[in-house]
């Protein structure tokens, strides 16, 4: 057991009821040898418990705070995969155990529930690439800045009147769809 003053190595977490309570006991031994009377030990000990519950409101409010932004956060990337028919990566909350923490923490489902969007937002947008590529008349891999070129002046000059309705520049790719499809407008493929 380390002395109430001295600092505990990092990594070991000590009870905050077994430090208060030996640092009462200290401080009331020490307060008795310097002859602070019993009603002055007890004012003390009233004002540093009265710091300490305002020390730990303080916490709470700004870390209540915090929690319910990211709970907003997971319900709402939670609400989106299942609005897209994705399957939460994990179980319901009381069924995700860890076996060093029981109950996983909010910080690490949403973390989950962040990578599973990304991996879907990755897959959709590689399925656009494929669809535009195809719609577009594009070999699925460009290596050849040459053939990208050729390619791209087809597209130029046949998507006049390609769109009933729609002015005859409306099927000319934009330099979004060429983004999308993964090429820069100098020819090279961006590994789609």
């Amino acid at each position: 057991d380390a002395p109430v003053g001295v600092e505990l190595p990092v990594g070991v977490v000590a009870d905050p009821d077994e430090v208060a309570r030996r640092a009462a006991a200290e401080l009331r031994g020490i307060w008795a040898d310097l002859g602070l009377s019993a009603e002055s030990q007890e004012a003390r000990m009233r004002g540093i418990s009265e710091a300490v519950v305002g020390a730990c409101l303080g916490e709470l409010r700004a870390h209540e705070g915090m929690r319910a932004q990211l709970q907003r956060e997971h319900d709402s990337i939670a609400a989106m995969l299942e609005g897209r028919g994705c399957s939460a990566p994990f179980e319901a909350p009381s069924r995700v155990a860890s076996p060093t923490f029981g109950v996983r923490p909010l910080h690490w489902r949403t973390a989950e529930l962040r990578s599973a969007a990304k991996r879907q937002l990755d897959d959709k947008l590689e399925q656009l690439r494929v669809d535009l590529k195809d719609l577009f008349g594009l070999p699925q891999r460009l290596d050849d800045p040459e053939a990208f070129s050729s390619h791209l002046r087809v597209l130029t000059t046949s998507a006049l009147g390609v769109l009933p309705g729609h002015p005859p520049d409306a099927a000319v790719p934009t330099a979004l769809d060429f983004e999308l499809l993964g090429i820069d407008r100098g020819g090279a493929d961006g590994g789609s």
